[in-house]
Order: C-alpha cells, then structure tokens, then sequence
C-alpha cells in the first residue's frame, strides 16, 4: 500500500509543466482577445468603484449579497489600474485561465492522456461562462483539485490546503464556499470513515477555516456588524428563490417543420455602418434590406455592427456611396471590398457546404443546445453515483477503492450542489460558470468505465484495447470540440477588437461608451457624465448598473440597483431615504417600462422622489428600442440647473 502511495504522489508530480504553461498562456491570451463585460457584470464593478472613489463599504454603506472579497479584489485592482476597465479584465481573465488550468491537470490525471485533456478543456471553453462568473470559474476546479489532492496524500498540509481554499471560496461568494466545504466533509468522511481520525480531521478542517476567516469576520464586526452582513445575504437569497425558480427544468422545443437535412445558410461579412444623424427607425431598416446588412447589433450612438450578405463590389459601392451613410469600418472605400478578418471555420463554411451540414436542425437547434446540455449536466452526478456503486463491487484493494469512491462522492456532492442551486435560469446565463466541474465528473464517470484494472495475465489485452478506445475517444472529443468551437467562432458575433485597440479601451478612464454591453444607453451615459459633478450621486429605479461605471458617477441611496424586490422590506427602504437625505442627487433616471414594479416594491422609496423631486423632462436619449418619451429624467426640488443639454433640452447641474 505504501508503494502504492508513492507512486500515486509520482504520477502527480510528474505533471506536465510545460503544457501546463502552454494552456495557461493560451487561456489567457483568447480570454483577453474576447473579453467583454455584460450588465450583470457592472453590478460589481460599480460596487467596487464606490469603494475606491468614495471609500465605502459593503453591508455598512451599500447592500450587498455577500460579494464580500469579489468587491475588494475589483476595488484592489481599480486603484492599481485606475478608474478603468483594465484591471478588472486583468482579474477575469487570470481567474479563467487558471481555473481552466486546474481542469486540464484534472483532466490529464483522470484521462492519462494529453490530447483528451486538451480537447476535452476546450470543449469547457467553449461552454462559454461569462466573465463576471469568475469566481466560480476558478474556484469549483480550485475546490476538487484540493480534495483530491488530500485523496492522493492525506497530510495536514494538504488539509490546511482545503481549508485554506474553501475559507476564501466562501469570502468571494458564501455559496461557493458552502459547496467545497461540503465536498470537503464527504472526501474525509469517505477516507477516514467513522473513526477517531475522522473527527480530528473535520475539526482541524473547521478550525483553520475559521481562522482564516477571523480577518474578514473582525472587519465586518467593526464596520458594520455581522448580523447585519448575514441579514442582507438571508435577505436577497430569499428574493432571489423566490425571483427564479430552482428546480424548474430547461424546454426542448422541437420544429416538426423541420427538414432532416439542411444546409445553413453561408454567414455574412461582418462590417460597422455609421448612419446620418436624423435617421429613423424605419429609414433605417429599409436600407439594411436593401443592402442585405443582417443581424443589426447596436454599437453607440449611430453606429452598428452587421453581417453584410452581399459583398459583391456593385453592393457595396452603392452602400458606401449613399447619402444616408456617413462612414463604415471593415470596407475598403477606395476598391469597395470587404476587409473581412472572420474566423478560419467561418470562411472554410463559406465555400465548403458540407461545413454547414446540419443533421436534424428542428430539434438539434441552437435554441436547443443550451436545454440538451443542462439534462446532460443534471444527468452525470447520477452516473456518477451508479458508477461508485459498481466500482465497490468490483475486486479492487480496500485502500485504492475506498479512496476512488472518497474522490468521486466529494466531486458528485459538488456538482449536485451546482445543479441545484446554481444551474436554473436564466440557463444560458449560468451554464457556462458550472461546465468545468461537471466536465471533469463527466470525465471521470467515463475513465472508470474504460480504465479498469485487471488481472496481470490480460495486461496486454488491456493495452490494446485502452489504445483503440484512446484513438477513438479523441477522434470523437475531437470532432465535437470542432462542432462547439465552428458553432461558437461562427456566431460570435462582430470581429474580434485588435489587441492594440482592445488595451487602448480597456485602460480608457472613463471607460469608453464603445465597450458598453449595448449601445443603446451611450446617449444616457453621456448626459449623466456631462451634466452632473463629479461628487453628484445617481439614482436609477431599474437594472442598470453599467450606468454609474460609464458616466464616473457614483450610485445614490446604497443602491447600485432595484431589480427583484432585493432589500425592500421597510427597514431597508427607510436606509435608502436616509441615505438619499444626506448625498448629493441632483438626476434620477425612471425607465417607464418597469416603473410599476418600482412603485410596488419601493413604495417608501418612491413616495420620497414624488415629495422631493419633479418632472424634469423625457426622452429616449437615443434608444432606438425607446419610444421618445422612454425615460423619464427627475430633478431634485429647489436646485436650480444652470445649463440645458441641448442634445435632449434638458437641465445641467455641473
């Protein structure tokens, strides 16, 4: 057994560390090339900003859901970077690429094999989580790499490691912490047993992470008080419970209509058009027709990205040359060709039509994709259970089953916890944030199928035999890691920035209206900034938080956000009006659309802005999805503005 032991430590310090490097690197490099931030995204980032610009603090002068070392770690890189989009792109992007990272190791020692490690990471890539997922990117692979590491050598360094680990899982996000450190308990309870040890080790377990938790839990007592950071957290899981629904399943929606055989049709060019001011809506779409500009996404202002169908030069010198377009991008004015720089797969789908065969597209459907890999992900911790309950009937040694079945609970107790609380909708949100766990169970169901051991005399026989399922498990993860990536690189949308440009924007301050999820609050923005000062404060009644990063204003009434209900009880609301007494809000921005769910959830908030603001005037700031009178623009009583914007004709208080 012990001979058995140091060569299980061997195999794990033989390691890689080159390919390691390698994927890290890589990672790091397409995260970069692709990053982008969506709205949910801001709802940290401006938190973060109100501690570095205001010197606030959760729970004590805004509401938080227990973001607690997510918020700071922004705000650390914020100062570092500056009042940018830099540092936090540096944070994801790192976050990904090393939790990327732990699951291609995890990967290589479940498989033994390097090609199924690195396809099988990038079908975990190509899952796609969004960046503000980041957390649990990097800490659910973090959280199985150090249980089984404990599995491997079951030392109290390797103990303090989970500890250590969990404890700081929890400080960015509580839940992730409750999720590892219930792997923890099911991997020593599976090792240890009932025994003496067990009960030392759990308690040790316990107390470091309690120990590592002192500093923040100190912090949260002086600058505000633990119960009131455990009051806020309770609060929001339970309007969020109540807000989405945990155990309802995704629908698989199926078009009898459909063929089953089709060819889909070739992608467009993609190409920026900047339309004259004074366009309207349906001007503007008459023109896309006419000039086959398809998929209209909107970019800021007057600008949008579209995939131009026609790239012949009669189409695109007529597009070029008429009067209600003022500039392009990505078209070669003076030859009037398009400058395409799309994906490899997407040009190879343009002229090989078998590229774009697709097999049943009623039911195998884009729409579909993201529904068929929930069952998926649901259906593998299951797998993984029957498989730790055939394995114990197998004849294995005690100690080498015992610790298999150790690792494989503690990964499918993870993963069940994942699914339950964290795959529910919106699934196409969430999916992406809990691939690389369930990939790495999913991987590991597989392997103790194929990877059985067996007695000497039919060693051979189990070679050839491991080798022609090693081929064709990686022509099979092969060919679908091709399918996903073909799919994704086809629709990823516009062209990828330019590494140059794409820093230049990221490091801009403020940032630049360009790398707004959608361009349709560029005019927003650029009200807010130009006609509030610096030390104003701005309140919104809907989800917009990308708005306080954006105009380099801060968020008023310890609100980033009123989204759900969260922190609408009437002690909370009370907060809100005391904190909007003593700042300074000249503007509050009312969405028409979702005023009615405001006026019900924050009665006492809204009774407050009726008593101490008026009416100062309504526009759609140049939302082409707004009717002119969309957003309703709220000035505070008795403050005189000392401009108007001329854009809107509404008033300035800088």
């Amino acid at each position: 057994m012990a001979r058995q032991q140091r060569h299980r430590a061997d195999a794990v310090d033989n390691t890689p560390w080159a390919w390691v490097t390698v994927v890290f690197v890589g990672s790091c490099l397409f995260h970069l090339l692709t990053y982008g931030v969506r709205d949910d995204h801001f709802d940290r980032i401006s938190r973060a900003r109100q501690i570095v610009q205001y010197g606030e603090l959760p729970f004590k002068d805004f509401f938080d859901p227990g973001f607690f070392l997510t918020l700071f770690s922004s705000a650390a890189v914020q100062a570092t970077f500056g009042d940018n989009l830099l540092g936090e792109a540096v944070l994801n992007v790192g976050a990904f690429s090393a939790g990327f990272t732990l699951t291609f190791v995890l990967l290589l020692r479940i498989t033994r094999s390097l090609p199924l490690a690195v396809l099988i990471t990038g079908l975990s890539v190509a899952v796609g989580p969004r960046f503000y997922d980041y957390d649990k990117v990097f800490f659910y692979p973090l959280g199985a790499f150090l249980c089984w590491r404990y599995s491997e050598r079951t030392s109290i360094s390797n103990l303090v490691l989970l500890a250590v680990g969990t404890a700081t899982a929890f400080w960015f996000r509580y839940d992730n912490g409750l999720y590892i450190a219930c792997a923890g308990i099911v991997l020593l309870l599976g090792i240890h047993g009932t025994s003496a040890a067990f009960v030392r080790r759990i308690g040790a377990y316990v107390m470091v992470a309690v120990l590592v938790s002192l500093p923040c839990l100190l912090f949260l007592q002086v600058s505000g008080g633990v119960p009131e950071y455990a009051r806020q957290i309770i609060n929001y899981a339970a309007r969020e419970s109540n807000r989405t629904s945990l155990f309802h399943l995704p629908d698989l929606k199926i078009d009898n209509s459909a063929p089953l055989l089709a060819v889909k049709s070739r992608s467009g060019y993609p190409v920026k058009v900047r339309w004259t001011d004074g366009l309207g809506a349906a001007e503007r779409v008459a023109l896309e027709e006419r000039f086959t500009l398809a998929e209209p996404v909107l970019d800021g202002g007057r600008t949008w990205w579209y995939r131009l169908e026609d790239n012949s030069v009669e189409n695109v010198r007529r597009l070029i040359e008429d009067a209600h377009i003022e500039d392009t991008a990505f078209i070669d004015r003076g030859t009037a060709e398009v400058m395409s720089s799309e994906p490899l797969v997407a040009k190879l789908q343009r002229f090989v039509p078998l590229l774009r065969l697709q097999i049943l597209p009623g039911v195998f459907s884009r729409a579909n994709a993201t529904a068929m890999l929930c069952y998926l992900f649901l259906v593998i911790p299951a797998l993984g259970v029957l498989v730790i309950w055939w394995n114990s009937r197998r004849r294995w040694s005690t100690s080498a089953r015992q610790r298999e079945a150790a690792r494989g609970l503690s990964l499918v107790t993870l993963c069940v916890l994942i699914d339950v609380f964290i795959l529910r909708e919106p699934f196409a949100a969430r999916i992406g944030a809990v691939a690389p766990p369930l990939v790495i169970l999913g991987t590991w169901v597989v392997s103790q199928l194929v990877l059985v051991p067996v007695e000497p005399a039919r060693a051979s026989e189990a070679r050839l035999g491991w080798s022609v399922a090693h081929v064709l498990l990686v022509a099979f993860v092969g060919f679908g890691t091709l399918a996903v990536w073909s799919d994704k690189l086809s629709t990823m949308g516009v062209t990828p920035v330019p590494w140059r440009e794409k820093l230049q924007r990221l490091a801009a301050s403020p940032p630049s209206v360009a790398l707004l999820p959608s361009g349709r609050l560029s005019g927003l923005v650029r009200y807010a900034r130009e006609c509030t000062g610096p030390g104003d404060r701005l309140m919104t009644t809907w989800f917009v938080p990308q708005l306080f990063t954006f105009a380099s204003r801060g968020f008023a009434g310890g609100m980033v956000s009123f989204f759900g209900g969260h922190w609408s009880d009437t002690v909370f609301q009370q907060r809100v009006v005391n904190r909007l007494e003593e700042q300074s809000v000249p503007l509050v921005f009312i969405e028409k659309d979702t005023y009615g769910d405001f006026r019900r959830d924050f009665t006492l908030v809204d009774d407050y802005l009726n008593t101490n603001y008026q009416v100062a005037g309504e526009s759609s700031f140049g939302d082409p999805y707004a009717t002119e009178d969309g957003y309703r623009v709220l000035s505070r009583n008795r403050v005189p503005s000392n401009l108007t914007y001329e854009s809107w004709q509404l008033p300035c208080f800088r």
